[in-house]
């Protein structure tokens, strides 16, 4: 039998599914170099978990032509500055301790680009390198199938291992049941592996009509991290 997790992400209320409770929860701690949510981390979710080991951070990641990009920094000097700043914000939080750090990949962050592929790859790797350096921790990645497609390639493979957070939302999971049903048909078949990494986490639910909802099957996290899969 297979187990399922569920949990929330972002400003979103607590979301219950089934008998399995809130399990999890990520919330923002920051972009760029500058520690800071704008709201994107619900403090009242994040205490209703009921263990800090469960409640995880995410980060988003700006791109190699970000303004905010020190004029003489590379894109992987750019990048690792990002994850140095990204540990430094987890590390002084009082209420997030889980193990796994994503970095968010969308078009909504600066500095990304579907012609600037081989510097987007440069600075994603050093990001994933300076998050797994860290003690006890292991980076993961979040993003949906289209931005990772024209930021990074449906083929690349990532140079550190990396949590495969995956957002594909689908109107068609209505329920836990279904949720469930719908990870064995879509997930399991390794459609939307990406990186060289199997998904571990999907948001199936997204803003604008309700909370951001996400599930797993995969209970390491129980142990305060994800651990990286290889497709």
């Amino acid at each position: 039998m297979t187990d399922y997790y569920f949990g929330t992400d972002g400003a979103t209320d607590l979301a219950t599914c089934g008998t399995s409770g809130q399990r999890f929860y990520i919330g923002k701690l920051g972009a760029g170099v500058t520690a800071g949510s704008g709201g994107d981390f619900d403090s009242t979710t994040a205490s209703d978990v009921g263990n800090a080991d469960l409640v995880y951070g995410y980060w988003d990641i700006e791109g190699p032509t970000s303004p905010n990009k020190p004029a003489g920094d590379s894109p992987a000097q750019w990048g690792a500055a990002q994850a140095t700043a990204f540990i430094a914000a987890w590390s002084t939080s009082t209420v997030v301790d889980g193990e796994t750090l994503f970095g968010d990949i969308e078009s909504g962050n600066p500095g990304w680009s579907s012609s600037n592929k081989s510097d987007q790859r440069l600075l994603v790797n050093a990001f994933l390198n300076e998050i797994n350096s860290g003690s006890g921790i292991v980076a993961g990645i979040y993003a949906n199938p289209t931005d990772f497609d024209n930021f990074l390639g449906s083929t690349w493979t990532a140079s550190h291992e990396f949590v495969w957070w995956l957002a594909a939302w689908d109107a068609s999971v209505t329920n836990c049941v279904t949720a469930e049903s719908e990870w064995t048909n879509q997930i399991t078949p390794g459609t939307y592996d990406r990186g060289g990494y199997k998904v571990m986490i999907w948001q199936y639910k997204g803003s604008g009509s309700g909370p951001d909802l996400d599930m797993t099957i995969y209970p390491g996290f129980l142990d305060a991290r994800w651990n990286p899969v290889a497709s």
